[in-house]
């Protein structure tokens, strides 16, 4: 198994939710000026974390073909 030489620095931007499902959101940076935007989903059972799916990406520029579907902010 490959390990990442170093524990990123997490910044939390929200958390969402009701009763036993909760998404949060969060960017991770591992030091090299590339953050990673994390969400990850909670799946709660008798109080517990029963389950946790979390979703890795970084931003990236819309296709040319979809522009007219973009809002920049």
């Amino acid at each position: 198994a490959t390990t990442h030489p170093t524990f990123p620095s997490v910044s939390h931007v929200r958390t969402v939710g009701e009763g036993e499902v909760w998404a949060s959101h969060a960017r991770y940076d591992y030091g090299d000026g590339t953050p990673w935007q994390v969400i990850a989903i909670q799946e709660c059972r008798d109080g517990r974390i029963a389950r946790i799916t979390e979703v890795f990406g970084n931003r990236f520029e819309a296709a040319g073909w979809r522009t007219h579907l973009v809002e920049r902010i």
